[in-house]
């Protein structure tokens, strides 16, 4: 989307295209790390590991800068 609005020379549609999705990707990313941490122990538990859970929160963070790449 935001490719072609450029080549149409929409500059500024453009440019709020890529700060929406920038935003959704900044909130989902935010989101999805407090539910991964939160939850940890439940997944560690439901694979039978519940060794599991501080690794698993241990890379709840990376989500953080997943959706900005």
């Amino acid at each position: 989307m935001i490719s072609e609005k450029t080549a149409l020379g929409r500059h500024a549609e453009a440019d709020r295209i890529y700060k929406a999705a920038l935003w959704f990707a900044v909130c989902a990313g935010v989101l999805m790390t407090v539910l991964l941490y939160a939850a940890a122990p439940y997944f560690a538990d439901s694979i039978l590991n519940p060794q599991a859970a501080l690794p698993i929160q241990a890379i709840a963070p990376a989500l953080l800068l997943f959706p900005l790449i």
